[in-house]
């Protein structure tokens, strides 16, 4: 999709969107400070970040998210420490910003003191150092719109609760029926405790739960090799060595000591009679089932018969009453009847 120069840019200063972020969301212990509090343009009426909004909530769609995510998590685009990115993106540096000439390092600096100024713990003044390195996507040719914004979900209903809605109706999502429900592309979840909801496909894996998981498979993959090894009258380094999710022949299993001989059920039951020195012997199945395989089948639904069905469904007496029905329907000519039937059980 190409833009033009207006597209990519609305704003004359990617800053104005953070400044508008603090006229509509004030702290709540200070008052609201006016629009001319913060910057002094020539446009008071800030129309420029209305039209931000617009271009933000018409071409931020699913599709669009998930090109980007596809672009950008090939991390092919340029290799920086934290402090490369920093300088990367004073590039930014924006003459139009009527009120201050710092640079991008000097904000981020700024921000980051002001939160060990008020006590909080260091990971929050990383945070505040590294809050603002994403505006980097806008130098490689990202429009503002696509970089910085109030955020929402994609790929479900757009929420009247965010900053011009009205806006999402040019949105191709608003009219998706794909898109355009409560929960879209989601799922809702109820959990009934903190782990309940680890084997869900719908959420990402715990790191707590992959670590449990993975101690529960290596110590099942321990036991393996130490139950093996002690059948094998072999060490657990010698069957760990062949083992470790290998699947052999059983001619291989035969070479290298897995297995004495290649064999299937009756060999085996024979071997162990040899070994019992049981020369008589019969052999029975377990477990026992009351059932034949042809009762069990009969309980499948689509092992029944369309008649069997109907019958189970509305009752014995209510389908004799629909074969009667068709019965009648089947005769021809004229006919004597009894006003009775007779059913002998």
């Amino acid at each position: 999709m190409n833009f033009t120069q207006a597209e990519i840019a609305p704003l004359a200063s990617i800053e104005e969107w953070e400044d508008d972020i603090l006229v509509r969301y004030p702290e709540a212990e200070k008052p609201a400070k006016s629009k001319e509090e913060y910057r002094n343009y020539d446009d008071p009426k800030r129309e420029t970040v209305k039209e931000f909004y617009r271009l933000n909530h018409t071409y931020q769609t699913y599709d669009f998210v998930k090109q980007k995510q596809a672009e950008f998590l090939k991390f092919d685009k340029k290799e920086m420490s934290i402090w490369d990115a920093c300088n990367f993106l004073n590039t930014l540096v924006d003459d139009s910003d009527p009120d201050t000439d710092l640079d991008q390092l000097q904000h981020l600096l700024q921000t980051s003191e002001a939160i060990r100024a008020d006590g909080h713990p260091d990971w929050f003044v990383l945070t505040g150092f590294l809050h603002d390195l994403g505006k980097v996507l806008c130098l490689f040719g990202e429009p503002q719109w696509a970089v910085v914004g109030d955020t929402f979900p994609v790929g479900c209903k757009h929420s009247d609760k965010i900053v011009y809605p009205e806006f999402f109706k040019d949105n191709p999502d608003y009219s998706d029926e794909r898109f355009n429900t409560k929960l879209g592309i989601y799922t809702e979840q109820v959990k009934t405790h903190e782990n309940s909801a680890n084997y869900s496909p719908f959420v990402p894996l715990d790191e707590k739960f992959k670590a449990f998981t993975l101690e529960g498979v290596e110590q099942i993959y321990k036991n393996f090799v130490t139950h093996v090894a002690e059948g094998r009258k072999m060490t657990f380094a010698q069957v760990d060595s062949i083992a470790q999710g290998r699947v052999w022949s059983g001619s291989e299993a035969v070479k290298i000591g897995l297995v004495d001989k290649i064999g299937g059920l009756n060999d085996a039951i024979a071997e162990a009679a040899k070994i019992a020195k049981i020369k008589d012997y019969s052999t029975q199945n377990y477990p026992e089932y009351e059932k034949t395989f042809s009762d069990l089948m009969a309980n499948l639904p689509f092992a029944q018969s369309k008649e069997a069905f109907i019958k189970e469904e509305i009752g014995e007496e209510n389908y004799m009453l629909i074969e009667q029905v068709k019965r009648f329907q089947r005769q021809k000519g004229v006919q004597a009847m009894m006003p009775f039937g007779i059913n002998i059980k």
